[in-house]
């Protein structure tokens, strides 16, 4: 059997695989019957079909029984090739519906780190361009890799950070505020009050998430208020409930709500954090044509919060 092709028995490729898949079940079922159930046909039109498929290989695969449709030697070996057809059938339809679907979609990665704005800014950006948007959250190393392999559409990190050849956008300030136990400051709304977070340790994200940026802050808060012990918690969310335990200080973004037990003061401008679009060069067009860096560095310029 190692001349068998569609082309040389007259049989088209859609043809051959679906009279393979009738074939298999006949076989497994060992009845037309049976067959023609499990396929929602009638079974005259899996009798015919098997008929078809016997006339135009020019072999028997069934030996008509009592006790059902019997497997025929020439049958027997024709099987495992027909599962293989089958089994290369649904592989390609599950390939081709994937990649139609990825055609319709965008899947951006945002830094743990990054406010809520960010995230919701870059999807409602993307939101123009594909009918499904997924945004998920993971350390900014895993995100760049992510989108050098295809698994992102785009990523939007903490700034600075190591690119490798992916293109990025433009820098998007966000400003930060300087969070500290209620009741410590005295200092007035237009200055930061450094003095107040004397004997206070620093609450922070995990260095991790986004190594370069981490190293960037601490130094500037050790230039400026002296060598701190360091308190990682989870992510910034557990920022201010620390504060509020009145052993920590933190730098938080500047549209957070202050909780209970907390204050919130200004920061200068160098304490601001910077967040880029990245999005790989080979892939930066969405499916519409539209460069998808640009359309989410214009989502998130509109959405960037004022002064």
């Amino acid at each position: 059997m190692s001349g068998f092709s569609a082309g040389a028995i007259g049989l088209g490729r859609i043809d051959v695989t679906r009279l393979c898949r009738i074939f298999i079940a006949v076989a497994e079922h060992r009845s037309f019957g049976l067959a023609a159930e499990d396929l929602g046909l009638s079974q005259p039109s899996v009798s015919q079909s098997i008929r078809r498929f016997e006339s135009q290989i020019g072999l028997e695969v069934f030996r008509r029984a009592r006790d059902g449709a019997v497997l025929t030697d020439e049958g027997r070996r024709l099987l495992p090739l027909a599962r293989v057809v089958v089994r290369d059938a649904e592989s390609f339809e599950l390939a081709a519906s994937q990649l139609a679907s990825d055609r319709d979609s965008i899947s951006i990665g945002i830094g743990v780190s990054a406010p809520a704005w960010v995230a919701a800014a870059a999807a409602r950006a993307a939101s123009s361009l594909a009918t499904r948007v997924d945004v998920g959250r993971a350390a900014d190393s895993a995100l760049i890799e992510k989108v050098e392999i295809g698994e992102l559409s785009a990523a939007i990190v903490e700034f600075p950070s190591p690119l490798g050849d992916l293109v990025k956008g433009v820098g998007h300030i966000a400003e930060r505020r300087l969070a500290i136990p209620e009741g410590r400051s005295s200092a007035s709304s237009k200055r930061t009050p450094w003095y107040d977070i004397s004997g206070l340790e620093l609450a922070i994200t995990p260095r991790y998430l986004a190594p370069a940026a981490w190293d960037q802050l601490t130094d500037r808060l050790t230039d400026i208020a002296g060598t701190r012990t360091i308190i990682e918690v989870d992510t910034p969310e557990h920022l201010l409930p620390a504060v509020a335990g009145r052993t920590c200080f933190a730098v938080v973004d500047a549209t957070v709500t202050a909780l209970p037990g907390t204050t919130l003061v200004p920061l200068p401008a160098a304490f601001s954090a910077q967040y880029r679009v990245l999005v790989h060069p080979d892939r930066q067009l969405a499916a519409d044509g539209t460069d998808l860096r640009s359309a989410l560095d214009r989502g998130l310029r509109r959405a960037t919060p004022k002064a």
